[in-house]
């Protein structure tokens, strides 16, 4: 990482010497303060379901990057806006190689008071967080939601979950702490009211204060992840967040700069499984002990530096750009979105109700209840919600990638999907991505679609790497990428993908199902290298996302599947379900296992992991005993003190003739 030339050390900011009670980040405060204060107004909804606030008056901005909504004036609209392409064009500056793309687009709505703004705020245990804004990661759209009361001082946060997002989008598997630091470092950034400089790296008071009275060892810092406690208790959350904050921003600034260029040498060095001493002296030229001496003594400072950033004109300037009135059936339907994001689905349902009661053919009204059926199991209602909202004149990229992903997953629910299912999610997603070209998600769908049909494997392998183009970070296309290459006859490249992720990917269920896709391709291997040596009788190669393999043998074929390991203290069985009993607390699957019958419940439908190895089009699941029983394999934690009933984890439906390897 290095400065660009249009930027230079900032101007030195004191701390002061009084010493005021350290407090945690942001995050963490807005979480204490939730404990403590009550808001009357969201804490209890009356029987009848959530009061829905007319929503009347609203505009919309859309700038280069971000789409606006709020019910403030054009002029407040336009600066939230000004104020959030600036600190991208900021970062595009202070990074200039990095790819500041996000493979959803994101949605800004913006309140003119905490009133209109608190039924779409976060809440902690049942009560609503004080908070001024918050940043809502989704799979097809981002969220930022605000409040102006106030000015715009709470844009701190808002700054720090973007940056996590272009991170995680654009690099991937950084170490934890150099993802929160980059992440607390970024997120103080200031501009100037003339847009002609900004300014990043400010002091964190509160991190420097606290670190003064609780230190770390640095290899205790470097080691942290997801599952760490450092990471995850608050009492010490807030110390690995300050530490790591201190740590970029001594080896940005500190020492002169002189650490700044080998920033990024040192991460990676540290990734690929490097000691914090080896990894110290081959990138930075120093010790671990000298590393950590620099870093206590940048704490110690009472002056500290700044980056500065300066154009030659405003930056991101928009007043070009005019706000337009958007409809109260539009602003519902993107407040129930946002809750649907967020599982508040009672309250989703009453804002798509409401934009439905406006215009009943909204096309993304429909989509999000389209969603919102299929995550309750609800195939049909959901597949009508979908015709309606592609079949709008409204009908906008999601409505189209919802359809698909809605296909994809009632299909695959319950079998191998056939011809007509897969031409329609395909053209599903093609039609987003005329859309919404920049739209990752949407290639990365397609391409899991195309290559379910070996002899377009190719043409899969392209869709996915046009996902990684537009968001390279993204792990999950990575493992996609290795699946497909996995079908091909040279499974080189596969091996190498695929042994990169189980390796290093931060993601734990990406590390593990890249793990297993590799048992896999050795089993595969090991077989065909045996078979081939005494018979020469050719295998089939493993393909499609069932991950089976056909073994052809002097009878007739054993079929060996590659089943879901069992985690510890699940219980599988093998036999067949003959029924799914739903009611008003859930759902039960009933198995039939020899001479018992075991009974699986489950919340909901999306609370079970569906697995098909089945080549035909399956039998939808639905509730209701079932004319043909499914041969199902089925993994389950029991009750204590039985060995018939418990909660279901997983159901793979298996043909006959299988057994595990």
């Amino acid at each position: 990482m290095t400065l660009s030339p249009g930027s230079h050390l900032g101007p030195y900011e004191v701390l002061s010497l009084v010493r005021s009670r350290a407090r945690a980040p942001l995050r963490l405060r807005a979480l204490l303060l939730a404990l403590f204060v009550a808001i009357a107004a969201s804490a209890s909804r009356s029987a009848a379901g959530p009061d829905i606030q007319p929503r009347k008056g609203w505009i919309r901005l859309q700038a280069p990057n971000f789409l606006l909504l709020g019910d403030v004036s054009a002029r407040d609209l336009r600066q939230v806006a000004e104020r959030l392409e600036q600190f991208r064009e900021a970062l595009g500056v202070a990074l200039p190689n990095a790819i500041l793309t996000t493979p959803a687009p994101t949605t800004v709505l913006v309140f003119e008071t905490h009133k209109s703004y608190e039924p779409l705020k976060p809440r902690y245990q049942g009560k609503t967080r004080d908070l001024a804004g918050f940043f809502q990661a989704g799979e097809a759209v981002n969220y930022v939601t605000l409040t102006l009361e106030g000015g715009l001082d709470n844009l701190g946060t808002i700054y720090h979950e973007y940056v996590h997002l272009l991170v995680n989008n654009n690099v991937g598997d950084l170490p934890l702490w150099l993802n929160e630091g980059l992440a607390e470092y970024y997120g103080t950034f200031q501009v100037s009211d003339s847009g002609d400089y900004a300014i990043l790296g400010r002091i964190q008071k509160d991190h420097v204060l606290l670190l003064r009275q609780q230190f770390i060892p640095l290899q205790t810092i470097v080691a942290v992840d997801q599952q760490s406690p450092l990471y995850n208790e608050t009492d010490k959350a807030s110390i690995f967040y300050a530490e790591s904050w201190a740590l970029v921003h001594y080896l940005i600034l500190g020492e002169e700069q002189k650490f700044a260029k080998q920033m990024g040498a040192f991460a990676m060095a540290l990734s690929k499984g490097q000691s914090l001493d080896d990894a110290a002296w081959s990138a930075l030229g120093i010790s671990a002990a000298e590393l950590e001496s620099g870093l206590r003594r940048h704490i110690g400072r009472d002056v500290f530096q700044s980056q500065n950033l300066a154009y030659s004109e405003r930056i991101a300037k928009l007043s070009a750009i005019q706000p337009t009135p958007v409809s109260e059936a539009d602003v519902h339907a993107t407040l129930g979105d946002l809750l649907l994001q967020m599982d508040r689905r009672d309250e989703a349902k009453a804002e798509l109700a409401a934009a439905l009661a406006l215009d009943d053919s909204h096309g993304p009204a429909h989509a999000s209840l389209g969603i919102l059926d299929l995550r309750e199991g609800k195939w049909d209602a959901s597949r009508a919600h979908f015709e309606r909202a592609v079949a709008s004149s409204a009908a906008n990229f999601l409505c189209h990638y919802y359809y698909g992903v809605a296909l994809s997953r009632t299909t695959l629910a319950s079998g191998a999907p056939g011809a007509d299912d897969l031409a329609a999610m395909e053209r599903s997603f093609r039609r987003a991505i005329e859309l919404n070209p920049s739209f990752a998600d949407a290639y990365a769908q397609l391409a899991s679609v195309v290559g379910r049909t070996s002899e377009r494997t190719q043409a899969a392998v392209d869709l996915m790497l046009e996902a990684l183009q537009l968001a390279p970070g993204r792990e999950d296309y990575l493992l996609g990428l290795g699946m497909l290459l996995s079908n091909r006859p040279d499974l080189t490249e596969a091996k190498q993908v695929l042994t990169a992720l189980a390796a290093r990917g931060s993601d734990t269920t990406v590390r593990n199902q890249a793990r297993t896709r590799l048992d896999q391709i050795v089993e595969f291997e090991k077989q065909r290298t045996e078979l081939e040596a005494s018979t020469r009788t050719t295998i089939d190669r493993p393909h499609g996302p069932s991950t089976t393999v056909h073994l052809p043998t002097a009878g007739s074929p054993t079929l060996l599947l590659k089943l879901r390991d069992p985690k510890p203290g699940e219980t599988r069985y093998s036999g067949q379900l003959t029924n799914i009993e739903c009611g008003p607390h859930g759902i039960v699957l009933v198995i039939k296992v020899d001479a018992e019958t075991v009974r699986a419940r489950a919340a909901k439908f999306d609370a079970v992991e569906f697995i098909t190895y089945r080549e035909d089009a399956g039998r939808r699941v639905k509730c209701g005993p079932r004319k043909l029983a499914d041969n199902v394999v089925l993994t389950l934690r029991l009750d204590g003190g039985t060995r018939t009933q418990g909660v279901a984890v997983a159901v793979e439906v298996v043909p006959e003739d299988y057994h595990p390897y």
